[in-house]
């Protein structure tokens, strides 16, 4: 008998997770966050994606410093 199997596998930013969670909890972003869901916007330039708000395609990061400088150590580490 042959067996078959296969395997998935998709980049997880455990970042945009955290930063997704955060959001929940920082004022601004919520309030942003909020109005995105409803289309109460004060720019077209906002969307919310998996729980984290965009503004022109950019990810908004909460005022948190840890999750800041979790992204700038990814984003500019040496690889």
């Amino acid at each position: 008998s042959r067996s078959f199997m296969m395997a998935w596998s998709a980049p997880c930013n455990q970042w945009l997770t955290k930063v997704s969670k955060l959001t929940q909890i920082d004022d601004k972003l919520k309030q942003l966050h909020d109005q995105c869901l409803v289309a109460i916007l004060p720019s077209q330039n906002y969307a919310v994606k998996d729980g984290v708000v965009f503004w022109k395609g950019r990810v908004m990061l909460p005022d948190n410093e840890d999750i800041i400088n979790q992204v700038l150590y990814e984003f500019h580490a040496s690889k």
